[in-house]
């Protein structure tokens, strides 16, 4: 079987609902409303993977239109030709909305790989101050009084640190 698209089952059901739309339009014209009925189409090519196919859909549904706009008389023609330019727009526009929603649900998956990744090394660096305060604590209670008044000193300060560590990721978060 011919592969129409990697959506071969909107290809194909596209193809029935664009003939119909097409017969249509070309033995019940209504005046140039029965164009409209083509935006269906493209409404309904917005469900495919990639943007390529809703091109493909508006360029098939353009060559349809124009051939039933050269038997159109007057008002009809006018009808029918503001219906092509209202296609046109709301397929590019369409296709715009679809680009920018995917460009920032890039953008939010980025947001959150950032996030996780400062968490693991906030986790990390205050499991390092704690393991080396652990250790001067053990240092420090084995009886070497005179020598550890200093470490005291020093697991205070680094105490303080982890936390000020702490209040600085919490800022720099909020930011």
């Amino acid at each position: 079987m011919i592969d129409l698209h990697k959506n071969t089952k909107l290809s194909l059901i596209s193809l029935f609902l664009a003939a119909g739309i097409f017969a249509v339009d070309t033995y019940y014209p209504l005046n140039g409303v029965s164009t409209n009925l083509y935006l269906l189409l493209i409404f309904f090519s917005l469900w495919a993977e990639d943007s390529l196919f809703t091109i493909s859909t508006l360029t098939g549904v353009s060559f349809l239109m124009f051939i039933n706009l050269l038997g159109a008389h007057d008002i009809e023609l006018m009808n029918r030709f503001f219906a092509l330019v209202v296609v046109w727009i709301t397929t590019l526009i369409s296709i715009q909305r679809i680009e920018v929603e995917d460009k920032l649900k890039g953008l939010s998956l980025n947001l959150e790989l950032q996030v996780l990744g400062r968490t693991i090394a906030s986790e990390n660096r205050t499991q390092l101050l704690e393991k080396q305060i652990k250790i001067l604590e053990s240092i420090n209670s084995e009886g070497k009084k005179e020598a550890f008044d200093i470490l005291d000193s020093v697991i205070n300060n680094l105490k303080e640190l982890a936390v000020e560590i702490d209040i600085e990721e919490l800022e720099n978060d909020g930011e």
